[in-house]
């Protein structure tokens, strides 16, 4: 009987944690809400991350009574985010929208859609050039350097040509 006591008591505060999750995540405004959908993969940047966020509201993460519960409810906000990126996703313009995408890969996913970037469609091209100019900088210096013949040269050719087409300079 006290087993299933405390079994009970723990599916209780796992709802109440939950539920208090969603309703600070629908209390924040439309700018937080989209950075919930960019936050850092490393785990203790994403816990950092997520403080911040919610710090900057009314809504601070202070109400956590025990590690247990500080754990439900980041892996509740991670379970959030896919809800929430694809809600900001449908009504962006589609510049925007395949940036947000570009920016949610990890860079095993980003590697691979430099690698296929000649199949790809031409907004998500797009979105990838714009994200090699900026915040991955490092994975064009890298693929460039890979990238001597062959299908990776083709590939580098074309993005170079891209970016020439969309800003009129050369590519860093």
């Amino acid at each position: 009987a006290k087993v299933a006591a405390e079994k009970n008591a723990a599916e209780t505060r796992l709802k109440q944690v939950k539920a208090d999750v969603l309703t600070r995540i629908n209390a924040l405004d439309s700018t937080s809400q989209r950075q919930l959908t960019e936050l850092p993969t490393d785990p203790a940047q994403f816990k950092q991350s997520i403080i911040g966020i919610f710090a900057s509201h009314e809504t601070p993460l202070t109400w956590f009574e025990t590690i247990e519960s500080e754990k439900i409810a980041l892996d509740e906000i991670k379970a959030q985010i896919p809800k929430i990126r694809e809600g900001f996703l449908k009504d962006l313009p589609e510049p925007e929208r395949q940036d947000l995408l570009i920016a949610g890969l990890n860079p095993q996913q980003f590697e691979q859609k430099l690698v296929d970037f000649l199949k790809r469609p031409k907004p998500e091209q797009e979105a990838i050039v714009r994200a090699l100019c900026g915040p991955r900088l490092e994975a064009w210096n890298a693929f460039k350097q890979k990238a001597n013949k062959g299908d990776r040269a083709k590939v580098a050719d074309a993005i170079r040509a891209m970016h020439k087409s969309l800003t009129g300079n050369k590519m860093p």
